[in-house]
């Protein structure tokens, strides 16, 4: 059996900071086989690496952008160095809103290149020697909300084409 803590929206802030939800989880664990992040555009065309960050506390700290889950990663790696070698995946990785209707969730049914550079820059990451290995991304959701795929084959075909070797 593998276990992880589970993965939190790195943006809510219900609860607080979530870097410090992350922080104080981490402090009270006795162990974890890998670790589960999330990560989200705020569009299809939104860059999977812009480095725009939000302008609101406590996540002025915090991407506006796929690459939110880096903040999270690093955390891990630099301050729980028992954790460095753990897996990271991403179990959740989607953009938020439609191209056309930014009031309205779920995939752009042509998002096909949103997949592809998402696994680049997964695979850019995994590039770079000092950081955490990221082992896979998931994409949200196969059926049963705004963001299923199972209807949209170019999506489906991206992520076969993608997901195959890009990490």
């Amino acid at each position: 059996m593998r276990l992880s803590p589970p993965a939190l929206d790195p943006t809510n802030v219900e609860t607080g900071d979530p870097k410090d939800y992350l922080h104080a989880v981490l402090q009270g664990i006795q162990g974890a086989n890998f670790f589960a992040l999330h990560a989200i555009s705020y569009g299809s065309d939104q860059p999977i690496d812009a480095d725009v960050k939000f302008t609101n506390a406590p996540l002025l700290w915090q991407f506006h952008s796929f690459r939110m889950w880096q903040p999270l990663a690093n955390m891990i790696r630099d301050q729980f160095p028992a954790y460095r070698s753990r897996p990271l995946i991403i179990t959740e990785a989607n953009h938020l809103f439609k191209r056309n209707n930014p009031q309205e969730f779920g995939w752009d049914a042509d998002a096909s290149q949103w997949i592809h550079h998402m696994y680049e820059s997964i695979a850019a990451w995994n590039a770079a020697s000092n950081n955490q290995f990221v082992y896979g991304a998931c994409l949200y959701r196969f059926s049963g909300d705004q963001w299923l795929i199972s209807d949209k084959p170019a999506l489906l075909a991206a992520l076969a084409e993608a997901g195959d070797h890009a990490l």
